[in-house]
């Protein structure tokens, strides 16, 4: 950096000054000043400035050191490759997307060898281990595991692959080493295992009782536990225990695959096992480190052994499998034996069936003959549902009228169409009818239940009967006769009535309707009345005005004349009709008074020549 002369010190004071007073040309001072000070620099830091914010002259520059940085950082640790595998796997997913044959022709050179490589591998380990299972099948040792695998419930298999192995283990454990709890679990093939929850709680709960009962470092933790064949290997961490249950002598090359897969699972997720939350879901990742650690070896030799005489393996196997293909055709041939014969029996039982011949056809198939009512379970439904699978079967049933009571009381449901409240039950050859039911679908089923074969009589003692039909015109008419028009004093148009006239209306059009459906017709009276606050000349014509102002609206609203009637309550010659209609006179102003009420009757109760309008 170049010195600065007394002129340019004088100068910079000069500049400062002029930028603290807050001259137009502040920046350009405050440049020179920048200048002045960094000197040449100034220029370098600029231009690195301008290749900062110039995204392709930093692409250009990173790009000559890219590929040497990636190499150290692959050296350091593996978070490159934790950081590229979503881009790469999106990439992956994007091109299989787009173009899936690319990718497999891109990996097809690679694909065939290792496939084929997998099945020979997998081919040459089956014959290897029947191999092994054949020349132990029939030594005193193996009979002897036969009857330890009889007597404590496990396969011979899994006898055998404890018995010919060195060491196994069994089932690696990941435990929270704050909170106990377990993160993962591996378990190896042919291996039980309890709770694993359980399990990792009892191993803290084991570790934290001996740290607490003897004076031990803080640094110090139980490493290892034995129980007879099984031993327990812990591997302590910062964040999380591994502990792995082995059977067998154990090698050391199990307790360091213990210590990488510990310091593998802490580089990786140490971060992440600092706030774990109790839920294993989010760290299966893991697993596949833990399965590393699943490791066994066999033996080479069962111990005490003697090489024994060679056994004529192929004439036995040839032997075994020809009783094997015998046995198996035999017992065939009787589960389909006892499946025909336990179909025939299932459906000879069935309702409404009756099987007449049954005989093999040319192609092996039993052809069952009989007759059938169409309201019997389906053939093919009857012979299924058995511990056997169903046989083979052909069915030619006729059809023909069962009066099996099953079929009589299905037939008869069937053609009344009983309603909910409705219950059939067959005794004989009667009908019994229980519950409540309307009169209308009563007097229907009396005449369909005479064409139901196998019912010659209905008996509806228990049946509850009530007629809908009536019921439907008293609520119509309790309707209409709860309907009123109230007036002002000395008014004949009411308080509120067009909404009024159109539901009422609407109900003395009902109420016509379901009278005439059964014969007969109502008239409906319209009776006026008013107060005694005016004369009682007055009063008539206000009471006979009001009830024809209901009549006539009523007449516009489609309401058929002679349905209708209007009539003035002091005219009526039936002293208690004020009473009836609701109409007290206590106060001779009251507005109960001023109004227009409404009265059904059916046409012969009615008497027009006493309530005449």
């Amino acid at each position: 950096m170049q010195p600065i002369s007394s002129d340019d010190s004088q100068l910079a004071k000069s500049d400062a000054r002029s930028v603290v007073s807050g001259t137009p040309d502040a920046e350009d001072e405050l440049a020179r000043i920048r200048q002045l000070l960094l000197g040449a620099d100034y220029d370098d830091l600029m231009a690195l400035k301008d290749t900062l914010n110039d995204p392709e002259a930093l692409s250009l520059k990173l790009s000559t050191v890219i590929s040497e940085a990636i190499a150290a950082r692959v050296k350091i640790d593996h978070s490159l490759a934790d950081a590229l595998a979503p881009t790469i796997e999106g990439a992956i997913q994007t091109s299989i997307a787009a173009d899936p044959h690319a990718l497999a022709e891109s990996l097809y050179p690679v694909m065939g060898p290792a496939i084929r490589k997998s099945i020979s591998e997998t081919l040459a380990q089956m014959l290897e281990n029947m191999n092994q299972l054949l020349e132990q099948s029939l030594s005193p040792k193996s009979l002897g595991w036969r009857f330890k695998a009889w007597r404590t419930g496990q396969s011979y298999s899994e006898m055998v692959l404890i018995n010919t192995l060195e060491y196994q283990v069994e089932q690696v454990f990941l435990i929270h080493s704050e909170t106990s709890l377990l993160v993962q679990h591996v378990v190896a093939d042919f291996a039980t295992t309890k709770d694993p929850d359980m399990v990792s709680s009892m191993l803290s709960a084991i570790q934290d009782y001996i740290l607490d009962s003897f004076s031990v470092g803080e640094d110090e933790a139980l490493h290892s536990m034995r129980l007879g064949d099984l031993t327990v290997l812990i591997e302590n961490g910062p964040r999380a225990v591994v502990a792995a249950v082995v059977r067998g002598k154990v090698p050391s090359e199990i307790a360091i695959a213990l210590k990488k897969a510990v310091e593998e699972i802490h580089m990786r997720h140490g971060k992440r096992l600092a706030d774990y939350s109790g839920d294993p879901d989010e760290y299966t990742a893991i697993e596949p480190t833990l399965r590393e650690c699943l490791m066994y070896r066999r033996r080479d030799q069962f111990e005490g052994e003697t090489p024994a005489r060679k056994i004529p393996w192929l004439a036995i196997g040839s032997i075994l499998i020809s009783l094997a293909v015998f046995g198996y055709f035999g017992y065939e041939e009787r589960q389909a034996q006892v499946s025909r014969q336990l179909a025939l029996e299932n459906l000879a039982r069935q309702a409404g069936i009756v099987l007449t011949s049954s005989a093999f056809t040319d192609e092996g198939v039993l052809k069952v003959s009989g007759l059938r009512d169409p309201l019997a379970i389906e053939a093919e439904l009857a012979v299924g549902g058995n511990t056997y699978p169903a046989p083979a079967m052909q069915f030619d049933f006729k059809p023909y009228i069962s009066i099996e009571p099953e079929i009589v009381l299905i037939r008869a449901n069937q053609v009344l169409s009983p309603p909910e409240t409705v219950l059939l039950h067959l005794k004989g050859s009667i009908l019994e009818l229980s519950g409540e039911a309307d009169i209308s679908w009563l007097d229907v089923a009396r005449e369909r239940a005479r064409s139901i074969s196998g019912v010659e009589f209905i008996d509806v003692s228990a049946l509850t009967i009530f007629d809908s039909g009536l019921m439907l015109i008293e609520n119509e008419k309790k309707l209409i006769e709860s309907i009123s028009f109230y007036f002002e004093r000395a008014q004949i148009e009411p308080l509120s009535s067009d909404l009024t006239i159109e539901r009422l209306a609407e109900k003395i059009n009902n109420l016509q309707q379901l009278y005439r459906a059964r014969g007969g017709s109502v008239m409906v009276d319209i009776f006026g009345s008013a107060d005694d606050t005016g004369t009682e000349p007055m009063n008539l014509v206000i009471e006979r005005q009001r009830a024809n102002y209901v009549f006539d609206a009523l007449i516009d609203a489609g309401v058929s004349a002679s349905s209708i009637r209007a009539h003035s309550l002091r005219e009526s010659s039936n002293p208690g009709l004020s009473d009836d209609l609701g109409i007290k006179r206590i106060d001779k102003t009251a507005a109960n008074e001023r109004k227009v009420t409404l009265r059904v009757t059916s046409f012969d109760e009615s008497t027009p020549e006493s309530l005449g309008r």
